[in-house]
Formats: structure tokens, sequence, C-alpha cells
């Protein structure tokens, strides 16, 4: 059997969103069916030793994907997942490292250090001699092209055939689960930042460059009464010719202009870019690609803004509400999709 097969092996609670996109930029060059995802494409009802063992005989790279919680959950005693000898992330690295003719590569996700041999199980230890690839999301297309360019040194590259969007059986997205589950996945669903929608979605499209606006649109303030006491802001929009000025009165409008991380409270992210002009504003939303996935305007009212979204993929419309307790720094709130789900998410400066 020819070895010329990329597998991802990474941890599911650590980088699976990651992964899934990693995969899907993979398969654009080396062909869809020459990429695994750990072990989602094997057959069910197959011994886990010989799964992995099919799996690499056809493995010319395997990409150990590490993040932040790569060691997994610690059981009652302290000790990680990798450190027990039935966990399946540590199973898949030790015999990738014993598989003849396969390139072992670590890959280092959202910042972290290369491991070292003393935290490693035994039969990992090898991985700590081996050098590591950094994918860092604030320059992923670079990275990933990197790393694709290496590979293309091992592997034979085989693309796919680019679908049109009017491709039909590509695009089919299932009904929506039950309330409980999107709550906790309305960004991986809604945002598009998982990248297995990325894939039903973008698939051949070019990548698109944020409008990166650093200026400060909008910043007209009320001045307010010699004596420096503030009150409540006018957030109405309208002109008040017909009202004398209230005194003691100053209208706080926070800046939002320029590029804001979107982040839920499963740790998923997208990126939002606004233009504001006074106390309304618009923003755009990308995905970790940096594709244009969504959009929406909306009012600021002191230290609480509210606004219409629209998510352009899915062709699905919600609200943001959202308030800030440090001037503007951070903001926190809900996402709210009317009769199908609300989740918490906040908003910080990139």
């Amino acid at each position: 059997m020819e070895k010329d097969k990329i597998f991802i092996s990474h941890r599911h609670s650590d980088t699976q969103s990651d992964c899934r996109a990693l995969k899907s930029e993979l398969q654009k060059h080396f062909g869809k069916e020459n990429v695994f995802l750990d072990i989602e494409n094997l057959e069910p009802g197959i011994k886990f030793a010989e799964a992995i063992e099919k799996t690499l005989a056809q493995s010319k790279v395997v990409l150990v994907v590490m993040g932040p919680d790569w060691q997994g959950p610690k059981d009652e005693n302290g000790i990680p997942r990798l450190f027990q000898e039935n966990d399946w992330v540590r199973r898949e690295v030790a015999a990738s490292l014993q598989s003849p003719g396969t390139r072992v590569i670590p890959i280092l996700l959202k910042n972290i250090s290369e491991p070292k041999a003393s935290d490693l199980p035994d039969d990992l230890k090898p991985l700590a001699e081996l050098q590591a690839t950094e994918i860092n999301i604030k320059r992923w297309d670079y990275d990933v092209e990197q790393l694709i360019k290496f590979l293309e040194k091992i592997v034979p590259r085989k693309p796919n055939p680019i679908h049109e969007s009017g491709s039909t059986s590509r695009r089919v997205i299932p009904p929506p689960p039950p309330k409980s589950w999107l709550a906790k996945n309305y960004l991986w669903v809604l945002g598009g930042v998982v990248a297995l929608f990325v894939i039903i979605g973008i698939a051949g499209t070019e990548p698109t460059t944020y409008p990166i606006d650093d200026e400060v649109i909008g910043g007209d303030y009320e001045k307010d009464s010699e004596n420096g006491n503030s009150g409540n802001p006018n957030i109405s929009g309208n002109p008040q010719q017909n009202n004398p000025p209230a005194t003691n009165q100053k209208s706080i409008i926070h800046d939002l202009s320029g590029r804001w991380v979107l982040q839920d409270i499963e740790g998923n992210q997208s990126t939002l870019v606004f233009t504001q002009n006074g106390n309304t504003f618009e923003f755009l939303e990308y995905n970790i690609l940096n594709n244009q996935i969504g959009k929406g305007s909306g009012v600021i009212d002191g230290n609480n803004w509210t606004a219409d979204y629209y998510n352009t993929m899915f062709n699905i419309g919600g609200k943001l509400s959202m308030a800030t307790s440090n001037s503007g720094s951070s903001w926190e709130g809900l996402v709210i999709v009317p009769e199908v789900a609300s989740t918490q998410i906040s908003l910080t400066r990139n």
C-alpha cells in the first residue's frame, strides 16, 4: 500500500476547529481522499489499534497538532489524560513515532511552546526532539502556505477539482439541532469560525483582506457645564433644536471603530471590523480564514449598544446586546436569534 497521505492527530477539546480549517486547506492541495483528521475517516466496528495501524500504513506524514489543552483534563489524582495509557491521542502519537517511513511533525497552535521531554510520557519523549512548526491565527494564511510548501516535498500534490457554488451536494445544511446544543455552539453554526462549515460554505473562494479603519469616526461630544457633573446621554440621534440643552449632562459615545475579537463561552472566535459615525455604527464579520461571513449595524446608548446582525453565509438574522463596565475597553453581552437560541459573548480589541 502506497504511503502518500497526511494524518492530522489532535485532541478534540483542544484544537478541533483549527484542525478542521487546516484539513480544508490541505485537501485543496493534496486531495480530499489524502488527508485524514485523526480517526474520523475510519470504519465503525474496527478496533482502535487496528484502525491506527491501517491509517499509519497509508500515512507519509503525521501532523501532531498541539494547543494549550493538548495534555487533556486531569483525573481525580491530578494526572493529565495524556499520561494515561488508554488515551487515544497518546496512542496515536506513540504509534506514529514508531511507524517506519512516516514523518512526524509537531504543529504548535495558540502561542504554545515546544514540549519538553519532562512534559511527555515515556513513549512520547522522542516528540520533544523533533523540529516543530508554529501556526499563528493572526498569520494563518502565511503559516499554512509555508507548511504546504514543505509538505509538497514529501507528499505528492493531488488537488481536488474546484466545485462551483451552484453545487448543491456540498451546500446542504442539516436541520437545526435542539436549542440546548445550539445555545452552546451558536458561533460554531452562525459565525462560521469552525472550519467544518468553512469547508461547506466557502470552498474555492479567495481570502478577503480586512478593511482596517484606524481613524476614529465620530466622537461628537456635548459639552458639559462648568461644574463637570455628567447626566444621562442623549442617545436618540436626533437634533435637539427645540429643546434647551440639559444642565450638568454629557453624552458619552464610546469608540468602537477598528477591529475587535468576538468570543463565545466555548472559545469560538470571529473578528468584527467596525466603522462609526457618532453614536451609530456598522460592522463586518470575518472568520479565521479572513472570509466575510456577516454584517450588522446598531446604536450606542452610553455604556450599552445594540445591533441587528445578519449572517451572509446562512441567511440567518439576530441581535447583539452588549454592555461595558470599563469605559469601552471591552464588552459583554448576548447574541440572540429569535425563537432559536441566545448565548453569552464577549468583545475585546484586537
